[in-house]
């Protein structure tokens, strides 16, 4: 069964919705395989799993096909030119002891080890003066055997993150995170040269759901600033209408249940419940909430903004937490890192193109 008599055979038609079902999970039986965006090169791959009626999207094999095509188009790169002796090299700033941080960064590294890219990073006191971690950014950009920079945010409160992050050439900016540039070239109806990873991972799983995106309407509740500038522009240079807001708005529920996408980045553990789902709309989980955990009575557990269990009898899609955006992200990251390569630069579909004189 080809890819493409999958998608034609998976179509969820008014008042057809179980038969829809039915033949989606004969479907998967047989054939698992789906694309992931032209931007991470799309390739086959089997990423949805079932749950009832609902399909549960598996960010971790999203992330590993991602991790794999950038580690053999590395591979390929080698092979076409033997001189080049050094690999795309990810640069990172840890500001601060906070241990969640630093497990961020660490899971990073290991994924930059499975694509084969490499990675070198500068860990400054928590106490750190502003003009110190400029010093230190600047000089990180300003080498040439780093590729791309990532700040681990958040830094401490004492410094003017948005100031900082504007020093950050965008061609370096792999994370997406210098807000003044972003916010300047998108307001301009341009494309930035690198949009945040968060927002690459959405769009992927939002690809990957619907074929069609004309028409469709999207929620966005939170407030942060990948979700309501990046998320928002990507979705609706695909046609999308997106709408944001927060959770405490009194209308949360008329709209939701309208909406064909819901993306929550709200902070509250298991807030999103059933009864505002749209049946068989797509649902993306982004915060990572802890909770404390009933067998060992640590706050070790970590939950989602959406409720699992009522979420997952109404959707058609869901990205839960853990293991859906989180791990995309970090592949998208990897892959605005080796596209950023100074050996190599990216047009507006993100494909990644040789130079000739490499």
């Amino acid at each position: 069964v080809s890819t493409q008599s999958t998608w034609d055979i998976i179509q969820f038609k008014k008042g057809q919705m179980l038969k829809g079902v039915l033949n989606f999970a004969k479907v998967l039986a047989k054939n698992k395989k789906y694309s992931i965006g032209p931007e991470m090169r799309r390739t086959e791959v089997s990423i949805l799993e079932s749950h009832r009626s609902c399909q549960i999207i598996d960010g971790r094999k999203m992330a590993e096909q991602i991790l794999k095509n950038v580690k053999q188009e590395l591979e390929s790169i080698k092979r076409q030119s033997p001189q080049i002796t050094t690999h795309p090299t990810l640069g990172y700033l840890i500001v601060g002891e906070d241990k969640f941080l630093h497990s961020h960064v660490a899971s990073k590294c290991r994924a930059c080890e499975r694509a084969g890219l490499s990675h070198r990073g500068v860990v400054l006191s928590s106490n750190a003066s502003a003009e110190t971690v400029a010093q230190t950014i600047s000089q990180m950009c300003q080498d040439p055997n780093i590729s791309g920079l990532l700040v681990q945010l958040p830094l401490p409160p004492c410094l003017d993150e948005a100031e900082l992050l504007k020093s950050i050439p965008p061609p370096k900016d792999v994370d997406g995170i210098n807000r003044d540039y972003m916010t300047r070239v998108i307001r301009s109806g341009k494309r930035p040269f690198n949009m945040p990873c968060m927002a690459l991972a959405v769009k992927e799983m939002v690809m990957l759901c619907l074929k069609d995106m004309t028409g469709k309407k999207a929620l966005l509740v939170g407030d942060s600033f990948p979700l309501t500038i990046g998320v928002r522009k990507e979705l609706e240079w695909l046609e999308v209408e997106a709408k944001v807001c927060k959770h405490t708005d009194k209308e949360l529920k008329s709209i939701s249940l309208q909406s064909d996408i819901l993306i929550t980045e709200i902070g509250l553990p298991e807030f999103i419940k059933g009864d505002i789902i749209k049946p068989g709309s797509v649902v993306i989980d982004i915060k990572n909430n802890p909770v404390l955990d009933p067998k060992t009575k640590k706050q070790n557990k970590i939950v989602g903004d959406i409720d699992y269990h009522t979420v997952s009898q109404v959707a058609g899609y869901l990205s839960p937490v853990p293991g859906g955006v989180g791990p995309l992200t970090v592949a998208c990251l990897l892959y605005t890192s080796d596209a950023a390569d100074e050996r190599s630069s990216v047009d507006l579909g993100g494909r990644r193109i040789l130079k000739k004189n490499s």
